[in-house]
């Protein structure tokens, strides 16, 4: 396959489907008609998630390539994001992830030594506490939060027409998924990625705050930000982030 026609792979963030992501893909297709686009769903397997959340995430990062083994570039979304990050951090998983873009997620989710970029941790654990006593109580929060831009307030109608609430996997692997954004980092990623790497915020996100001296600090990752977006920048800004990854992607002679 020409390096120019390399397929996106997109997945997608915490307890989303993977329809959440097709109003990207649609645009990235409208962008580049010869490039194919797969969404990728969560596993559905709890043992997966239990095994992720006890510290073993072996299982679901193969999962995920077995989804989609050929050579792409992969694009995560929040969750997604970090979770990309720990499959690029395994030599035999991945080779065939031409390029990588992690999409409104740093290098970790929380703060946490040594770059102690991202959210308090507190902030997480008390939306976990929640959603363990009222998981859709706390689903709706989860939606708010991250609709926090209001002049896209029309965004916020669109993703919740994508999702069903926290039916979409068991409970019990929603909250792994939410321990696994408490603990993974991918710091070690940044200091040799196997690939071409991009971290990509909306300069509005709630959930991913500025990465201040990172891009001075890891200067062979590639960063950038979406003015006027927020967590949702493909809802928020669809052309000015179509129009990002079409360039990095030129740029990497991807």
């Amino acid at each position: 396959m020409p390096e120019s026609s390399l397929p996106w792979v997109l997945l997608p963030g915490w307890g989303m489907p993977a329809a959440a992501m097709q109003p990207l893909a649609n645009a990235l297709a409208v962008e580049q008609p010869s490039v194919p686009v797969r969404l990728l769903d969560w596993p559905s397997d709890p043992k997966i998630w239990q095994l992720a959340a006890q510290g073993d995430s072996l299982p679901l990062l193969q999962c995920l390539q077995n989804m989609h083994p050929e050579p792409a570039i992969w694009l995560g979304w929040s969750l997604g994001g970090l979770v990309l990050g720990q499959l690029l951090q395994q030599a035999t998983l991945n080779t065939s992830i031409k390029g990588a873009v992690c999409l409104g997620m740093g290098p970790a989710f929380v703060q946490q030594p040594p770059l102690m970029c991202g959210l308090h941790p507190s902030e997480l654990k008390l939306f976990h506490r929640n959603f363990q006593r009222d998981a859709g109580r706390a689903w709706i929060h989860f939606m708010n939060w991250q609709l926090q831009v209001e002049s896209h307030a029309s965004a916020a109608a669109e993703l919740i027409a994508m999702a069903s609430g926290p039916a979409l996997l068991p409970q019990d692997s929603l909250q792994s998924g939410l321990v696994l954004l408490q603990q993974l980092d991918n710091s070690q990623v940044l200091q040799q990625p196997p690939c071409p790497l991009l971290f990509l915020r909306g300069a509005q996100d709630p959930l991913c705050p500025d990465w201040q001296q990172l891009p001075q600090d890891f200067p062979d990752v590639s960063w950038s930000v979406i003015p006027d977006a927020g967590h949702l920048p493909w809802l928020e800004q669809p052309e000015a982030l179509v129009d990002q990854l079409s360039r990095w992607r030129r740029s990497q002679g991807l």
